[in-house]
């Protein structure tokens, strides 16, 4: 297992990237279980993991952006190639395309985590004097 610190302020290195986008893969993974076990007791504890995951999916549209201009920069500089023989422009553009459907995609998501959020915002457990 590696730890990692999570810092916006860098060194951001292709090695720390890497681990931080399986970090993300993993966090997931984690949250899998825990909402399936234990891991939640209050609609409270659903309410704030909602709101997480909604600011964490509101980013996501600028993250494939970024990768879409780095994939672009670098076909541009001349500097891909690829394995099959394709020509490296024409799929970093296919790459292009399919990243800016996720990032619409993501927008979607976030907007329907916040509803979702919103929409439990009043919920609590009953308590022991009341009727069910």
């Amino acid at each position: 297992m590696i730890t990692i610190g999570l810092t916006t302020d860098g060194p951001h290195t292709p090695e720390y990237t890497r681990h931080v986008g399986n970090a993300l893969a993993e966090a997931v993974r984690v949250l899998l279980y825990a909402t399936l076990s234990d891991g939640l007791e209050y609609p409270s504890d659903a309410y704030t993991l909602l709101g997480a995951l909604a600011t964490a999916t509101q980013r996501m549209p600028q993250l494939v952006g970024q990768l879409a201009s780095f994939l672009e920069a670098q076909a541009a500089a001349g500097r891909l190639a690829d394995d099959s023989g394709d020509e490296p422009l024409t799929l970093v553009r296919q790459a292009a395309r399919e990243l800016q459907d996720a990032a619409e995609a993501a927008g979607e998501m976030a907007a329907s985590l916040r509803e979702a959020q919103n929409v439990i915002s009043g919920l609590a457990v009953k308590g022991d004097g009341d009727a069910s």
